[in-house]
């Protein structure tokens, strides 16, 4: 097992990824609400939080919340 001194993380970008554009993000506001719990984001962490809590002009939504889902019928 290895210990957090000699940890592998390996690579921290996604190989794809397709993400909305957005005007704005709650993000950086997220990680740096759970960094301050005696925890580190990882990068994948905070390459995740900022599209994933993003905001839009043209869909106030939270943009990383929208599915597109098929159609089963």
């Amino acid at each position: 097992m290895a210990t957090k001194a000699n940890q592998r993380i390996g690579n921290q970008e996604p190989t794809v990824s397709s993400f909305q554009p957005y005007d704005s993000t709650m993000g950086d506001r997220a990680i740096k609400i759970y960094n301050t719990r005696k925890r580190a984001a990882l990068d994948w962490q905070r390459n995740v939080m900022n599209p994933l809590l993003a905001v839009g002009k043209v869909c106030p939504a939270w943009m990383g919340m929208i599915l597109a889902l098929p159609r089963l019928d």
